[in-house]
């Protein structure tokens, strides 16, 4: 399973911290109406189609999350269409390559 972790695209605090990408209300409400929510409310986990997203539990606001590609032949639109949406920079931990869309 190819795993990225999912970060702004806006540049580090003065601290080197990383940005908010939002609350966790708004992430959860916005990723809902792209079919993409978790199993139980409060979850931490949520699935979409071909994906799954990892919350760090009681993160508030969001910095990352980590993406799962569960099912490769639909995963990638629907990767591609939220990260640019979303304004997502998708990193992948082992090379260590940045994905913008």
């Amino acid at each position: 399973m190819k795993q990225l972790v999912v970060m702004s695209q806006e540049s580090s605090g003065p601290d080197g911290s990383l940005p908010a990408m939002g609350t966790r209300r708004e992430i959860i409400a916005q990723l809902g109406a792209r079919n993409t929510s978790a199993e139980t409310e409060g979850g931490n986990t949520l699935y979409g189609p071909g994906i799954r997203l990892d919350l760090t539990p009681d993160e508030d606001p969001i910095t990352q999350m980590l993406l799962l590609v569960v099912d490769e032949d639909i995963a990638w639109d629907v990767i591609a269409r939220i990260a640019r949406d979303f304004k997502w920079q998708l990193l992948d931990p082992i090379s260590g390559r940045s994905l913008t869309f």
